[in-house]
């Protein structure tokens, strides 16, 4: 994995924000949502939503990619619209009762990848990821949204399975208390020197 100049990055994904280069909306007309309802949504076009993932895609260029916390494939299908290095993708959505078809996400995933292979599915325990990840990743978005013990005892666990210089983004900062405490302290408790951007509601970096 290529060692990133963070602070580099982090300017020039700034100033992109600053200037609202990408609109959400033309970002995320091409892909399928859930109820058309989710088009009138103040996220849908946000440039500070999706607009962060695919001017993030500009500046990395990882060769594998994982989502921890999918849902439809915001993220990642914008990340993968600019960045074409993507090789290998892997999902979990969390097992919180809900329901619906992977097919939704997955139809978002196949319309901008141009890798070899697509892992999607349920999470239910760590030992699928043991036995899914037999590589290490390059880069990893977590959307999850738990209480303080349970979000840092993720964080922990996936990290691991980051390689080396690999990056680390956490959503939901500025939206849940829980998340941004258990990311800050995630950090400072092995001196991880994390970046902040300040996207709809707060994404943090972090490299191994």
């Amino acid at each position: 994995m290529k060692h990133y100049n963070l602070a580099e990055i982090k300017s020039k994904i700034d100033y992109d924000l600053k200037k609202q280069l990408v609109s959400g909306k033309i970002l995320l007309d091409r892909l399928a949502m859930i109820d058309e309802s989710s088009r009138k949504s103040p996220s849908y076009v946000d440039p500070n939503y999706a607009g962060f993932y695919y001017h993030l895609g500009k500046y990395l260029a990882p060769e594998s990619l994982m989502e921890f916390g999918f849902d439809i494939g915001i993220f990642p299908a914008s990340f993968m619209t600019s960045c074409k290095s993507v090789k290998k993708f892997i999902a979990f959505r969390e097992n919180d009762g809900s329901y619906y078809s992977h097919r939704i996400g997955r139809k978002n995933i196949k319309k901008v990848f141009k890798g070899s292979s697509v892992y999607i599915n349920t999470y239910l325990h760590h030992a699928e990821l043991d036995k899914i990840i037999t590589n290490s990743l390059d880069m990893v978005i977590f959307c999850c949204e738990h209480k303080y013990d349970k979000q840092l005892e993720r964080l922990d666990y996936v990290w691991q399975y980051l390689s080396e210089d690999g990056i680390m983004l956490c959503e939901n900062l500025n939206k849940t208390k829980s998340v941004k405490d258990a990311f800050v302290a995630f950090c400072e408790g092995s001196n991880r020197e994390p970046i902040f951007f300040n996207t709809r509601h707060g994404t943090g970096l972090v490299r191994k």
